[in-house]
C-alpha cells in the first residue's frame, strides 16, 4: 500500500493544534471530537493546513469518538452517529478541496480510532490499566465503533483504520480478533476494504506503556494479521522513536513482512509538560521543529516509512518535514 513513494508524510496534532490555534476549550471526555458539534469548520480548516504543508495522509477527527459520550451530552441518538460521520466527511471535503488545485496529488484518509482507554478519559491510553472492564468489554467497544463508522455514507472513502495510543499488547490482540473477523450488518461489513495500522504508546525506547515490550507486541500484531499493514510508535516522546523503530525493523525482517508491513511513527513534539503547574514547559518553536526533522531522519534511516507528528505539532512541523524528505 505505500510503495509509491520513499516516504509518507502523515499531518500532525489535532486536539492541541484547535486549543492553540483556534482557542478550543477541549475539557470533555469526547475531546477534539466535542468540537464536531460546536465548529465544524474549524476541524475542515486544521486539515486544509495540513494538506497545504503537503501531507499524503490525513487523518479524521474521530480520536475519542464515542457514541454514549454524545448521548451524555443530550444529542439524540441519531444526531450522535451523524456527527461521528461528520468526522470522516470533513476530512474528504478538505482532502477534495485540495485535489481540485492539486490534482497530481494522491491524499490517503485514515480513520482516527483511539484505544479504549481514550473513552475513559482518565489517562489509561498511557497505562493500559483499564480497571475492571473485560477483554470481551473492549472487544464490543472497538467492534461496535467500527459498525458506526461502515454506516457513514462516506465509509468507501476511508483508505485505512489507523488504531492508535494503543498502550499494550492486551488491547492489539483485541483489535487484532477483529480485523481479522468478518462480520456483515445488513449492506455494510466492518470496513472490509480498508487495510489498518496499529501505533503504541510508549514510555521509554523499549516498553508501551501498559509494560509490555514493543517489540514482541510488533511481533504478535504482525504475525496474527494480514490486514494490519503498518505498526509504529505514536504520542511518545520523540527521542525514543528512533530505537523503537529499528527494533520493530529486526521483526519486520525476520518474518520477511519488511515489504508488507510500513513502519509508522509520529510522536509528540519533544516539549515536556510541567503536571505541578499544568502547563507546556515553553521552548522556542523553531528549534522545536529543527530538531524534531533531524530526528525524523534518523527514524527513516533506521526504516520508517511514515512519518508525523501528535501532540502539540502543528502544520510548520509537517512542512518541514515534507521539505526534508522531498514531497513538496
Amino acid at each position: 500500500m505505500f510503495s509509491e513513494k520513499p516516504v509518507y508524510i502523515l499531518d500532525g496534532a489535532l486536539a492541541t493544534f484547535l486549543e492553540e490555534h483556534f482557542h478550543k476549550d477541549l475539557n470533555s471526555n469526547l475531546w477534539s471530537s466535542s468540537v464536531l458539534a460546536s465548529d465544524p469548520d474549524s476541524i475542515k480548516q486544521t486539515h486544509l493546513q495540513y494538506l497545504n504543508s503537503n501531507c499524503d495522509i490525513i487523518t479524521t477527527s474521530t480520536y475519542q469518538s464515542h457514541l454514549p459520550h454524545f448521548l451524555e451530552k443530550n444529542y439524540t441518538k441519531e444526531e450522535s452517529i451523524n456527527l461521528m460521520h461528520l468526522g470522516i466527511q470533513l476530512a474528504v471535503e478538505a482532502r477534495d478541496l485540495h485535489l481540485k488545485s492539486h490534482p497530481e496529488k494522491k491524499i490517503l484518509v485514515a480513520l482516527s480510532l483511539g484505544s479504549f482507554g481514550a473513552i475513559l478519559a482518565n489517562g489509561s491510553e498511557f497505562t493500559g490499566d483499564f480497571g475492571n472492564f473485560t477483554n470481551s468489554q473492549i472487544y464490543e467497544f472497538h467492534k461496535s465503533r467500527l459498525q458506526l463508522f461502515t454506516q457513514s455514507p462516506l465509509s468507501n472513502q476511508i483508505d485505512i483504520l489507523a488504531f492508535e495510543t494503543i498502550p499494550s499488547l492486551r488491547e492489539a490482540r483485541i483489535i487484532s480478533t477483529i480485523l481479522n473477523e468478518t462480520y456483515a450488518f445488513g449492506n455494510f461489513s466492518l470496513f472490509s476494504h480498508a487495510p489498518a495500522w496499529i501505533s503504541f504508546s510508549c514510555k521509554d525506547d523499549v516498553f508501551c506503556c501498559g509494560g509490555d515490550v514493543f517489540k514482541e507486541c510488533v511481533e504478535v500484531v504482525t504475525d496474527g494479521c494480514r490486514r494490519v499493514v503498518g505498526v509504529g510508535v505514536n504520542c511518545t516522546n520523540p527521542v525514543f522513536v528512533e530505537k523503537l523503530v529499528r527494533d520493530a525493523k529486526v521483526v519486520l525482517d525476520s518474518k520477511s513482512r519488511g515489504d508488507e508491513v510500513a513502519l509508522i511513527c509520529y510522536p509528540n513534539s519533544g516539549e515536556v509538560w510541567d503536571n505541578e503547574k499544568k502547563q507546556w514547559v515553553v521552548v522556542e518553536k523553531q528549534k522545536l521543529i529543527s530538531e524534531f526533522t533531524r530526528m525524523a531522519q534518523l527514524w527513516v534511516r533506521a526504516g520508517a516509512k511514515i512519518v508525523g507528528g501528535c501532540c502539540r505539532t502543528t502544520p510548520e512541523f509537517i512542512s518541514e518535514l515534507s521539505k526534508t524528505f522531498n514531497n513538496s
